[in-house]
């Protein structure tokens, strides 16, 4: 009787993380969707401020730049990520200048 019991708790445990598991990824598909959808609103010149405001926090990186790609003085940037960067590598950067404005942005897709 008591194995029934710890196998019960057991699966149901395993059920609870299953089901989180699943609303968690769905979630960060949700996000990278809304973020696909929204990039083309960004543009040069527009605020930090007004950009997060768009496209929400990165899931993948904000702060200082990781590569100045733009070769424009980014000094601040922001990535998002498709939820299963790095092996399906697909990002969104917006890069900006020292004053807190757009400089560049680019939709980074490998095949």
């Amino acid at each position: 009787m008591f194995r029934m019991k710890v196998k019960r708790v057991t699966l149901v445990l395993a059920l609870i993380a299953v089901l989180l598991l699943t609303a968690r990824t769905m979630h960060s598909f949700s996000r990278f969707h809304a973020v696909a959808e929204r990039f083309d609103s960004v543009h040069e010149g527009q605020s930090w401020d007004s950009v997060i405001a768009l496209l929400g926090r990165p899931n993948y990186h904000e702060g200082s730049c990781l590569q100045d790609l733009s070769g424009s003085g980014c000094v601040r940037e922001l990535v998002y990520s498709y939820p299963f960067a790095p092996l399906i590598p697909e990002y969104y950067v917006v890069d900006f200048s020292a004053n807190d404005r757009v400089i560049w942005t680019a939709h980074l897709n490998s095949p």
